[in-house]
């Protein structure tokens, strides 16, 4: 691996970690400096991320390639689908571009994650920005529900349950999607081997009390119904 090579793939991990960051506490940031078009900059970051992953990237991995394809097929479908569907309900082109972003973004991004060689640095680094995002959740829904409930903080007419949304407060099911988040985090610590038992332990337990205290236990039971469906298709 040359000097020029390390540098590109370490430059374009950094940027779809950046991507990550504006999506993820883009909501937050928001209503911390309320400012709403922050809120919208993703709309514009993820897609320009993405274009300079596939313009720079020096993969020759045919299976990765072949996955890359897979999903920019999949997004000109559903980009067609979408302006077809604004113009037979003459929506307008600006309604549609926006409904496409809503649906197609996070495959956006996982196009940019798919098409660069990740190195093992640069895939730690991205790893760890995961484990951060989904503690600084975490840290901040605790915070919030008690905050909420005795009157310090004000969460747009929501109680302290349906308030403490983490990173995504005040919007709506904020709570569902950060206990989801939580959930997650503790399915993956629980289902890797290397992880350490007394963390196994910790991470579930915190995850079961954020579902508890945010009054989230339909994940459960969302997630219990999509583990059946997905053993049925498996037979």
């Amino acid at each position: 691996m040359n000097r020029n090579s390390s540098k590109l793939k370490l430059s374009n991990s950094i940027l779809i970690i950046f991507a990550f960051c504006v999506v993820f506490y883009s909501r937050v940031i928001a209503t911390v400096t309320r400012l709403s078009l922050v809120n919208l900059l993703h709309f514009i970051i993820v897609p320009a991320v993405c274009i300079v992953a596939l313009v720079t990237t020096r993969s020759r991995d045919r299976q990765q390639i072949s996955l890359c394809f897979s999903l920019m097929l999949g997004l000109a479908i559903l980009f067609g689908a979408t302006v077809t569907s604004a113009l037979l309900n003459h929506a307008g082109l600006i309604n549609a571009i926006v409904s496409f972003m809503m649906l197609g973004e996070p495959f956006i991004l996982l196009l940019a994650i798919c098409c660069i060689p990740f190195s093992i640095k640069s895939f730690t680094k991205a790893r760890n920005s995961l484990y951060w995002a989904a503690g600084i959740n975490f840290v901040l829904a605790a915070i919030q529900k008690p905050l909420i409930d005795s009157g310090r903080l004000f969460a747009g007419g929501f109680d302290g349950t349906d308030g403490c949304g983490g990173v995504f407060f005040i919007s709506g099911a904020g709570n569902y999607v950060s206990a989801t988040i939580s959930l997650i985090f503790a399915l993956y610590f629980f289902n890797n081997p290397k992880s350490n038992l007394l963390i196994k332990f910790a991470v579930s337990i915190a995850a079961l009390w954020h579902i508890l205290f945010s009054d989230s236990k339909q994940i459960i039971l969302a997630y219990a119904i999509a583990w059946m469906l997905l053993v049925l298709i498996s037979i």
